[in-house]
């Protein structure tokens, strides 16, 4: 009882304690500021799928430290486990938000080897990119029994092809597919897919790795029929990198005590710990946990996913008519592209190299994702984090100064 009314005590505090925050981040970012100004180190503009741009406030919630064990820090974990679910549509108790420490892979690998049991399972892995066949890697270091689905990396999946695996493989147990497919961009129907797996079997669990659609393309999981939806801090709720969570239908959790292969990994014990006194098992990262309320608090406050959707899918609707505009080709077919990012094709011209585009760019303090996933010869701008439309002409604008200065001519040429 006595701890009950601490931890009241000091929630009570907080907004005190967030103003103190406040105004000690006021007076000590000027000079940190002038420090990385000092030292050439500007913040450039990320056009990334995550990690990416974050806000000021954001990143001023960091100059703050939490024991993992206070009350506070215990209050802002649950309050994110909420939102989470909030964001989701669902309620705790049909559904349960467990946070890990670690990137989204290590989500992904969480709940993979924590919904399949050690024996007589089959796992369906719908692959159209690398995700896809990261999580074949995860199921062969963890000996899970799986089968594929593999499409071209610019192919969309099909839900009728899943219902013909599943015909042809009646005993398998688990699905697992990518929606927001970063290695080209686009949006995979996990809507249509759920609804044939269950169709099919209601009892096959389905998991989806939304790390980069999750606060941004609406996933109502209750809805659609969806066991698993795993996502990460550092996408589009415009976190910091350092945990992913999973947002789990509750039974289908209750089930898979005893399953995991990991210790650190098992996302059944990491929900009990989180149930049973609001903590980690093992020491979280509480500056990023912070950070990712902030952000997710100023998610919320500008209008929750569907704002958030209209700002990416604005900066993605003009960044593709002023590339193609440049004479840039898509990679992919409009009808599947998401407002993530984009993928476009490199043009033949002798003097473009993208290396040295890259270069040009980030010297102009404006950031894009090196190198390429798909099996093109291509290059990828993302549209997410706190970019707006003003942002992406001048990284167009400065795109434009690049090829003139190689005297490639416009527009681009592909032989």
């Amino acid at each position: 009882m006595l701890f009950i009314q601490g931890i009241n005590k000091l929630i009570k505090q907080e907004k005190a304690e967030t103003t103190k925050v406040a105004e000690c981040t006021k007076k000590t970012e000027p000079k940190v500021q002038e420090e990385c100004e000092n030292a050439g180190q500007i913040q450039p503009k990320l056009f990334t799928p995550g990690p990416l741009l974050t806000s000021k406030t954001v990143k001023r919630s960091m100059n703050y430290d939490y024991g993992s064990r206070d009350p506070q820090f215990i209050k802002v974990v649950k309050d994110i486990r909420n939102d989470i679910l909030s964001i989701c549509e669902v309620q705790k108790g049909e559904y349960e938000c467990v946070l890990i420490q670690g990137s989204g892979t290590y989500g992904i690998e969480a709940a993979l080897t924590t919904a399949i049991p050690k024996t007589n399972h089959k796992l369906l892995i719908i692959a159209n990119g690398a995700y896809g066949i990261r999580q074949q890697k995860i199921a062969q270091y963890n000996n899970i029994n799986y089968i594929t689905i593999d499409y071209d990396d610019n192919q969309v999946v099909v839900a009728e092809d899943v219902a013909k695996k599943l015909q042809e493989n009646p005993d398998v147990t688990h699905v697992s597919m990518i929606h927001s497919e970063t290695t080209s961009g686009l949006i995979n129907p996990i809507e249509e897919v759920a609804k044939v797996v269950k169709a099919f079997n209601q009892n096959i669990i389905f998991l989806v790795d939304a790390m980069s659609s999750f606060g941004a393309y609406r996933i109502n999981p209750k809805e659609a029929g969806i066991d698993y939806v795993v996502a990460s801090s550092n996408k589009n709720l415009q976190g910091i990198p350092g945990f992913s969570f999973a947002v789990v239908k509750t039974d289908v959790l209750l089930a898979t005590k005893g399953n995991a292969r990991s210790l650190v990994l098992d996302l059944y014990d990491q929900w009990q710990g989180l149930e049973s006194n609001g903590q980690f098992r093992f020491t979280p990262p509480t500056h990023v946990l912070k950070a990712t309320k902030v952000a997710i608090d100023e998610y919320l406050a500008l209008g929750g996913l569907p704002a958030r959707f209209k700002r990416y899918n604005n900066n993605q609707k003009l960044l593709v008519q002023k590339m193609t505009e440049l004479g840039f080709k898509l990679y992919i077919d409009q009808a599947f592209q998401g407002c993530i990012i984009t993928t476009f094709l490199t043009p033949t011209h002798p003097s473009f190299k993208f290396e040295e585009m890259y270069n040009f760019l980030a010297s102009q303090g404006l950031v894009i994702y090196p190198g390429k996933l798909t099996k093109a010869d291509s290059f990828r701008i993302g549209s997410i984090g706190e970019i707006y439309e003003e942002d992406i002409l001048t990284l167009v604008k400065a795109i434009q100064e690049y090829l003139k200065s190689k005297g490639v001519s416009l527009p681009v040429s592909y032989n």
